[in-house]
């Protein structure tokens, strides 16, 4: 036995060595989701603290895995012994790639002792198959500690419940290996756990109906649970108060729960029952083409039919089996893993309308979105075991039908065979192919990469700095992707920085308003507007800035700019000075920061009211004081009385032309008839129910009436259920009908008028389209077809409604603006003269008049350091409309003489309009337009007029440089859309070169049509005539001028009141004031953190107690950091981020319960052997 035990560790061990076989020689594993640090030891530390500023403008951690203690302890401890860091991930993978095997082994032995072969067969099934090899792409280390310790804990659940074992070590041992194992605290991981305890409680319980086994599993679940919660204390008491808080607004960044079951059904393209069941099903494989060995898997057959042996010998176990128990155990086994296939398919099963139902229903099960890495786990157990039994049949058949001495030695051989064969299957673990995820042709994306020697040496420099200082880091990311790549192979939507150094670096992915400023902040350097620039360094505390040249800019997927244009500019910049050169990077020192303003306190206060981007190189606007900018704070008018000046920043409507309308996609999960559609009647009532206002009532109808529309979609075109179209459509007349007289009969807001109009409109015509397309549907009656023409009307009134309250720009020269204002008064009008259409013209050619005062227009007095002055207005507190007519819009193309083909008899020019005939066939005309901006912001706006006489698309239209060859194809995909009445046409230009040309042509000819005879499709007979026409062409350049009315409410001659502040720790920092003036008692004044906005920071007098967190004086400084409004005359604060006390109480309970438990099983087992 001994000897068996021996060599089966010996061969676990032994694959255990496999990721020795993943690194070449200098390589380590980084990047793209893979968390892995630079200096783990660091990374350890700061995963003490409940706030990090490792992340941009610092994040709670709470969203970062807090439970992960083991598993950065781990990685922290083979360093500090001295390993390097390759070998430091070689030693953890060792580790996570063993344990799984280890557990199961043990598990296996448990639950079958008398079996030879299974234990060893289980375990390396286990420990290596696709499921986990698409996890090591990134070293999922949180989802191999769970995946470790499910085998445990699912056999001392299961043997409890049935007596096998005692109860005191089966709860201990499970919550124990749950606690150690505890898969990083992401609850996510959990959902395997959850189903499978579901299965194992309703098949224990249904076999065995017994009052005592029912008993023992309420016993065991809830001993369990209690002594989890407190070993895990430490990250689940402040993990909850997260939840409370913050769960909510997680799930509407994505969309909510039906953006949740979007993504659930994006990536379960693959996960069939079928390719599950052949251990396959990998998201991946399926949305990947170019995936390293997807395709032979999917594509080989010798592949095909090995994957083919998982459900042949799944199935072989049931026919082999004899005993009772083997038989309790394997259909116990079975339907744990149909259970887990039935969620890990996620919307692509049979029964895809529980896990649809579940997720759009049941609070917090969206969390489990990414269904299959979620779910899949107990199917491998299960599957593990269940190969296990069969091939230990087989081979234990093998061995009674041979000789003694061939006996001894077939236990190895058939071991060996076996693991060969499976092995030689998991080919791609042999090389570490899964790192490789290269998702276009040509790339070489890995995690596999070699670091520059320069980049460690920065990282070590960087740590011996001060780090709460705050570096800007170039050049900028793609505003469409955020993906961060250097020329060496990093890649990720993490930055390296997070794991490389301690300090604060930030580009333009913190989210939302932050990005749009750094955004700014990176324009304005290139643009020598160093004011805005100046204003935004000031706003997030920027005192250096890190070149890294290094980064792969040019690639077309996260297209950004050279960093030799930074170099240029930060070189000949007297702003700024190098400080320091490490290889490819470069560290800026930025003059005019002055000093550490990571933490800064004055008694200024600006308001502003919109876009603060637009006042950020406004004369009179200074951003080293706290920034009010909150627009949906129900405060707002609060902190308007307390500010010094007030910035208000026009919104301009729809200022580019270009209609930006999306159409809504919902696919009905339940519908009307099925079982469970009662849901959906309870929420609709529900939300009908807590939307107590004009916005929210709004929601509610657009949501319900979008819902009832696409039922009757999917019911009429799929021609099911339609039984119940005669309900759902009386139910969608009511609705509308309702909604229509909701609109006509309440008082709409006037502070959120437009944008409300806005969302009514591009839904409504969605809806009305998808109307049209039912009205003619064959499987409607004609009392049916009425009842859509009234719904129609209905639509039809709604958008009129909304038509009216609409204010927006229709023309390139007339801009329509939104004004908010939280309080009446008389303000300064100025409008920026460079973001003017042309700011070389005169700016006397633009004048502003107000919606209610249509008869007096407002002209340039004069120009104050590059804005135009318009005078003081009156401006009301709430919604005001005002519209500026640039003057300086010119159409490009004026005078410009069109280049016709050479033979043009086939067209005809008259006034600008241009005629094709069946004549002109194939043939195009175009248009140079010069002089254009190549600034990556400059934007041109292309619009047309177009008609075709016949059924045809006939009128072609693209863009293209001059000198560039143009594939005669380009014609066939640049056809617009068929439409024999005059239709307007209109497409944005962002300029590669100063010219461009735009090219208008009358349908594709062929080679098949020029060199035969070949009747062209659709032609009319008579030559000559006209069958498509273009006209008014115009070009215009887009501008968005950026207005500010500014009103100064009081003087203010004070200074930063800060003296010096100490950081602490990352939760922790001491503050201390100067002394006030006498004059300045009675003043109030902002204390600034430069951190992300986050509640639960606390600001404390020394001594005297703490502001409270619901107190309206901590606000969002510039939308994004914390501010508070302090009174009175303390010396000195404290900030303290609070949750931090949350965890230190949950880690004393998680030492002390660890404690309790091995000084009281030591005590037990001292008892017991006396």
């Amino acid at each position: 036995m001994k000897k068996r035990l021996l060599i089966d560790f010996l061969i676990i061990f032994a694959l255990g060595l496999l990721p020795l076989l993943w690194f070449r020689d200098n390589q380590i594993i980084l990047g793209h989701d893979s968390g892995l640090p630079f200096d783990p030891i660091a990374h350890f530390v700061d995963r003490l603290y409940l706030w990090s500023q490792h992340f941009g403008l610092g994040v709670d951690l709470n969203t970062g895995l807090m439970g992960a203690i083991l598993i950065h302890g781990i990685e922290a401890l083979i360093t500090k012994i001295g390993f390097s860091l390759q070998y430091q991930e070689k030693i953890q993978f060792i580790f996570w790639f063993t344990l799984p095997g280890i557990t199961m082994y043990i598990a296996a032995r448990k639950f079958w002792p008398e079996k030879r072969y299974l234990p060893i067969i289980a375990a390396i099934i286990y420990m290596l198959n696709f499921y986990l090899l698409q996890g090591w792409l990134v070293a999922e280390r949180t989802k191999f500690s769970l995946y470790a310790a499910f085998p445990i804990f699912v056999y001392y659940f299961i043997a409890y419940i049935i007596g096998k074992e005692s109860f005191k070590k089966s709860v201990l041992i499970s919550a124990l290996i749950l606690s150690v194992f505890n898969g990083g605290s992401s609850l996510p991981l959990y959902g395997g756990i959850f189903i499978s305890i579901i299965a194992i409680v309703t098949y224990v319980n249904a076999v065995y109906l017994e009052k005592k086994v029912i008993l023992r599993t309420i016993k065991f679940l809830f001993s369990t649970a209690i002594i989890y919660l407190l070993l895990n204390a430490f990250w689940i008491i402040p993990y909850f108060q997260f939840l409370t808080t913050s769960y909510s607004n997680n799930l509407a960044a994505v969309g909510g729960a039906e953006g949740a079951l979007s993504w659930t059904m994006y990536l379960s393209l693959g996960s069939t029952f079928m390719n599950l069941l052949r251990g396959q099903g990998i998201p991946e494989w399926y949305l990947n083409q170019f995936h390293p060995y997807a395709q032979n898997f999917l594509n080989n057959p010798i592949l095909i039919m090995g994957s083919l042996a998982y459900p042949l010998l799944f199935s072989f176990a049931f026919i082999f089996a004899r005993k009772g128990r083997d038989k309790f155990y394997l259909y116990l086994l079975l339907f744990i893993s149909l259970i887990s296939l039935i969620f890990a398919s996620g919307t692509r099963s049979q029964f895809s309308f529980i896990f649809n139902f579940l997720t759009l229903y049941l609070p917090g099960f969206a969390i489990f979105r990414s269904a299959y890495y979620k779910f899949d786990y107990p199917f491998w157990f299960s599957i593990a075991l269940l190969i296990g039994f069969s091939l230990d049949h087989l081979f234990s058949k093998l061995e009674t039908s041979l000789k003694l001495r061939q006996r001894n030695i077939l236990p190895y051989i058939s071991i060996i065979i076996f693991l060969i064969l499976y092995i030689l299957y998991h080919y791609p673990a042999l090389n570490g192919l899964f790192f490789d995820y290269s998702s276009q042709p040509g790339s070489n994306l890995t995690t596999r990469i070699t670091v520059p020697q320069y980049v460690f040496d920065f990282g070590k420099w960087a740590n011996e700095q001060n780090v709460s200082e705050r570096y800007l880091v170039f050049p900028e990311l793609n505003p469409n992707t955020k993906y961060i790549s250097y020329a060496w192979g990093y890649w990720s939507l993490g930055p390296i920085t997070s794991t490389l150094a301690k300090g604060s670096f930030i580009q333009n992915n913190t989210g939302g308003t932050g990005d749009r400023l750094i955004e700014e902040a990176y324009l304005a350097l290139k643009r020598d507007d160093m004011r805005k620039f100046r204003n935004i360094a000031k706003i997030f505390g920027i005192k250096k800035i890190l070149l890294q040249k290094d980064f792969d800019w040019n690639h077309p997927l996260w297209l950004t700019t050279d960093p030799a244009l930074y170099e240029q500019i930060l070189k000949n910049n007297s702003h700024f000075s190098l400080e320091k050169t490490f290889g490819q990077w470069q560290v800026y020192n930025y003059l005019d920061g002055g000093e550490n303003e990571r933490i800064s306190v004055g008694e200024k206060l600006e308001y502003v009211r919109g876009d603060l981007a637009g006042a950020l190189s406004f004369p009179y606007f200074d951003s080293q004081f706290a920034i009010y900018n909150d627009d949906k704070d129900k405060n707002n008018g609060y902190f308007a009385n307390q500010a010094n000046d007030i910035f208000l920043v026009p919104k301009c409507n729809r200022c580019d032309l270009v209609k930006t309308e999306k159409s809504f996609v919902y696919n009905p999960t339940l519908l009307p008839g099925s079982l469970l559609y009662y849901w959906v009647e309870f929420n609709e009532e529900k939300v009908r129910n807590k939307s107590n206002d004009f916005p929210s009532m709004v929601n509610f109808y657009i949501t319900t009436s979008s819902r009832r529309v696409m039922e009757l979609n999917w019911m009429l075109n799929s021609q099911k259920k339609t039984d119940y179209v005669q309900s759902t459509l009386d139910r969608y007349l009511s609705i509308i009908t309702e909604f229509r007289k909701f609109l006509s009969d309440r008082q709409w807001p006037l502070e959120n008028e437009n944008s409300i109009a806005e969302n009514i409109s591009h839904n409504l015509i969605q809806q009305s389209g998808i109307v049209e397309d039912l009205y003619d549907n064959g499987l409607i009656n004609q009392p049916q077809r009425e009842q859509f023409g009234s719904i129609y009307i209905e639509i039809g009134k709604i958008l009129e409604i909304s038509a009216k309250k609409l204010w927006r720009s229709d023309d390139p020269l007339n801009k329509n603006y939104s004004i908010e204002s939280p309080k009446p008064g008389k303000y300064q009008l100025y409008v920026k003269r460079d973001s003017l259409s042309d700011p070389s013209l005169d700016p006397k050619l633009t004048n502003i008049i107000f919606s209610n005062e249509p008869s007096s227009k407002l002209s340039p007095i004069r120009e104050q350091e590059g804005w135009l002055f318009y005078g003081d207005v009156d401006i009301p507190k709430g919604d005001a409309a005002v519209r500026l007519y640039d003057g300086t819009t010119n159409n490009l193309i004026a005078g410009v003489k069109p280049i016709l083909p050479k033979d043009n008899s086939g067209m005809l020019v008259s006034g600008g309009t241009y005629s094709f005939t069946t004549n002109s066939h194939g043939q195009c005309f175009n248009i140079p337009v010069g002089n254009l901006s190549t600034r990556e912001d400059a934007e041109y706006l292309v619009i047309f007029s177009y008609r075709n006489m016949t059924d045809m698309s006939r009128v072609g239209y693209y863009l293209s440089e001059v000198g560039e060859l143009i594939s005669p194809l380009t014609i066939k995909g640049s056809l617009l859309q068929n439409s024999r009445s005059w239709t307007t046409y209109s497409s944005i230009i962002n300029p590669k070169s100063s010219t461009t040309i735009i090219n208008f042509c009358n349908n594709f000819k062929g080679f098949r049509e020029i060199y035969s005879l070949t009747e062209i499709k659709g032609q009319p007979n008579l030559p000559g005539q006209v069958v498509s026409e273009v006209a008014n062409i115009f070009v215009y350049k887009i501008s968005v001028p950026v207005m500010v009315l500014h009103a100064k409410q009081k003087d203010f001659d004070g200074e930063n009141k800060i003296a010096s502040f100490a950081r602490i720790d990352p939760v922790s920092y001491s503050i201390n004031l100067k002394d006030k003036k006498a004059k300045d008692e009675e003043k109030s004044f902002y204390l600034i953190f430069r951190d992300s906005f986050a509640k639960y920071w606390k600001v404390c007098e020394n001594n005297q107690g703490c502001m409270s967190f619901d107190k309206k004086d901590h606000f969002q400084h510039a939308g994004l950091m914390n501010a508070w409004k302090i009174t009175g005359d303390p010396r000195k604060l404290n900030l303290y981020y609070s949750p931090q006390r949350l965890y230190m109480i949950g880690a004393v309970i998680t030492a002390a319960s660890f404690l309790a438990i091995i000084f009281g099983s030591l005590y037990y087992l001292w008892i017991k052997k006396r």
